[in-house]
Parts: structure tokens; C-alpha cells; sequence
């Protein structure tokens, strides 16, 4: 057994996937413990590692189910969705689904949404770092050629998330420092978010419907000129919007000229 090999039947048997018995050969005999039983040990530490990371992950939806309950609820995912990442940071990027699905949670609708949030805070903070601010002069110095052609960006890792319940709100109530008002109306209309990491601090930006509609598009890579033309579909001037959102550092960089 090579090297890969013997990693590999390791990461099996600690995943619950193999019994151990292919390792015994290569492991230190113990006069106390079993194969099994000493594996086990690594198997705690990896579930107990992995569970650690998604209560730093999901610091608010622990604080909605408890301690105990979130326990257990991680406990199963992690059984369903074994690590494959060196960085835990990336460990728990679909949580949110699986909450959708938890049956026990199914009295808590809001939650799967939080779980989104959380993520994509997580996503921002982890990220990669973002360059100095885009400099609006460099597009006013630009023809109006030149200027259609240019694709402008979100900032690195920011998302856009929608959502029928407060989600902001939930998360801003939820956090250790927070002292206003505890009273959350779930029946609210539909929040609009943006996420993302304005130098050290992920900011979380509530949106209009035309901020909203008009960054989906941003997002999807198309030059200006084809933002215009989906923008003027919905009666919307691109103009009016283009210099807010990079001075407030929504579009953060630019390909093309």
C-alpha cells in the first residue's frame, strides 16, 4: 500500500465508510484497543472538529435552536456530508439546504434563510481581499465607445439574497452586542440583501427592487451596454444608479475598455 493509498483507507475508516481492517497491518498494535476502538478516537476528534466549525459557521441559527438541538442537527448532516476540504473554512456550504429539508425544523421557515446569510457572511469574510476601490474617474475619462464595452464587477465573494422573512433583522437581533429592539415581524415584505466585505467589515446592505434588479444584472458579466439595454426593459436609468453604486463600492472593478 503506497502513500495515497494508505491516506485514502484512513479518510475511509475515520468517514465511517470501511471498517479498518485494511489499515490493521500498518497500524501500532495497542494492548488495550482495538483497530475500531482506536480509530474511533480519530473519528471523534474529526466529528467534534466538524461540528465545531459549523457552530462558527452558524453562530445565529445555533442561537434560534440551542445548543443541544443544533448539536444533534450537525451531528446528521455531518454523517450525510463528509468533509472534502483541507480549509474548514469551506466546510458547510449547503447547510442551508439541508435545514430546508430537516423535518424537526420544519416549524421554523425562516431558518434555512438565516443559514443562506450566514454562509454568505462567511463567504466574504473568508474570501479573497478586494483591491482599492474602483476609480470612477477612470470611467469618465473614457468615450462613450469605450464605455459600452466596459464589464463591471461585484465586489470579490459578495452575493445578493432575496428572502420572505427578515433575515437581516434575525441577524442583527442575534448578535452578542446587539441591545435595540427584540421584536421581529415575521409577516414583513420580501427582504433584498447584499453581502459583501468592505475592508475588514462584512457589510450586510438592504437593498431596493431596482438596486436588486439592476446588480442581478451587473452579476452576470454583461457589458454596459447590454446592462442599458435590460435596464431600459424595465424602465430603469442605468445613469442615475452607475456612480452611487461605485462610490459606494457595489461594483468594485472593470474589464474592457
Amino acid at each position: 500500500m503506497n502513500l495515497n493509498q494508505l491516506q485514502h483507507a484512513f479518510y475511509q475508516a475515520i468517514s465511517q465508510q470501511g471498517d479498518g481492517s485494511v489499515l490493521s497491518p500498518h497500524l501500532l498494535s495497542h494492548p488495550n484497543l482495538s483497530v475500531n476502538q482506536q480509530l474511533a478516537i480519530y473519528r471523534r476528534n474529526k466529528n467534534t472538529a466538524l461540528c465545531n466549525t459549523l457552530s462558527a459557521h452558524y453562530p445565529v441559527c445555533l442561537r434560534l435552536v440551542g445548543d443541544e438541538f443544533f448539536n444533534a442537527m450537525a451531528k446528521i448532516y455531518i454523517e450525510q456530508t463528509p468533509s472534502h476540504f483541507t480549509d474548514l473554512n469551506k466546510y458547510g456550504s449547503n447547510f442551508s439546504l439541508f435545514i430546508k429539508d430537516f423535518q424537526p425544523t420544519q416549524d421554523l421557515p425562516y431558518l434555512p434563510d438565516v443559514a443562506r446569510l450566514e454562509w454568505a457572511w462567511v463567504q466574504a469574510f473568508y474570501g479573497q481581499d478586494m483591491m482599492a476601490r474602483l476609480d470612477a474617474d477612470l470611467i469618465a475619462a473614457m468615450d462613450n465607445e469605450q464605455v459600452e464595452k466596459v464589464v463591471f464587477q461585484l465586489p470579490v465573494n459578495a452575493n445578493l439574497l432575496s428572502s420572505s422573512y427578515p433575515i437581516a433583522k434575525i441577524w442583527q437581533v442575534n448578535q452578542l452586542d446587539y441591545e435595540g429592539e427584540q421584536q421581529i415581524d415575521l409577516t414583513q415584505n420580501e427582504v433584498l440583501l447584499l453581502v459583501w466585505r468592505d475592508g475588514w467589515r462584512v457589510a450586510i446592505e438592504p437593498l431596493t427592487q431596482v438596486q436588486w434588479q439592476l446588480l442581478q444584472v451587473f452579476a452576470q458579466g454583461l457589458p454596459l451596454e447590454a446592462v442599458c439595454h435590460h435596464a431600459i426593459a424595465q424602465n430603469i436609468d442605468v445613469s442615475e444608479y452607475l456612480a452611487d453604486f461605485i462610490a459606494r463600492g457595489w461594483l468594485a472593478s472593470f474589464e474592457g475598455s
